[in-house]
């Protein structure tokens, strides 16, 4: 495939996060408070608009701490706010926030313990963070919760393959497989594969990776 699939595939990303941004903004409407201000926080994040998002997740958890998919929804704005920093280059700014993610996904997971989403966001961080051990404690638990969720197993299988250099390469791999059984339209999954195939000199397979994914 060409230039052409990969230009349909971004329209319909874009038509997706439109879709995405009406379906936030109706059940905003329907709802109030803490439950608004959180699918406001989405809506943002949606948009790209990360700060907002912050903002709104914050108001929520504040007047409603124990909800634990409000500390999810912070996690994640605190999150795409380090992605902004890291464009910016403002370096000091990224680590704050990705510690702020950390530590609202931890209260995710002190509220909920089986959260295999927050846990799997969490251990995304540590990684990056370079604590690697905890980080996979976070997926094998995640996993263990839920062996189909396909953040944890994307995400998961992004840590033990970082780049062809991860600690497990070859586990890495065999949660790529389940991921894009769940997802099998999953760039994340078959883009990140192709790096480690590659890594492992399987590089018609490699190949073949990147040409679903575009």
């Amino acid at each position: 495939s060409g230039g052409g699939g990969y230009l349909k595939d971004h329209a319909e990303a874009n038509r997706l996060r439109t879709q995405a941004t009406e379906d936030f903004a109706a059940a905003a409407k329907a709802l109030s408070g803490d439950e608004q201000n959180a699918v406001e926080a989405m809506m943002r994040l949606a948009e790209g608009n990360s700060v907002a998002a912050v903002d709104l997740a914050e108001r929520a958890v504040g007047r409603r701490g124990t909800d634990e998919e409000l500390w999810k929804v912070l996690g994640d704005a605190h999150y795409f706010s380090s992605n902004v920093d890291a464009y910016q280059r403002t370096v000091g700014a990224q680590s704050m926030n990705l510690q702020k993610a950390v530590d609202a996904y931890t209260k995710a997971i002190e509220l909920l313990t089986n959260f295999p989403e927050a846990r799997a966001m969490r251990a995304y961080i540590l990684e990056m963070a370079g604590q690697v051990d905890a980080a996979l404690a976070d997926i094998e638990t995640a996993l263990k919760i839920d062996r189909r969720n396909f953040i944890a197993l994307a995400l998961g299988a992004s840590i033990m393959g970082r780049k062809g250099e991860g600690p497990d390469p070859e586990r890495a791999l065999k949660l790529y497989a389940e991921g894009i059984e769940v997802k099998p339209d999953s760039f994340f999954c078959r883009v990140n594969r192709s790096v480690v195939l590659t890594s492992r000199n399987r590089l018609d397979e490699a190949l073949a990776d990147i040409d679903k994914a575009i």
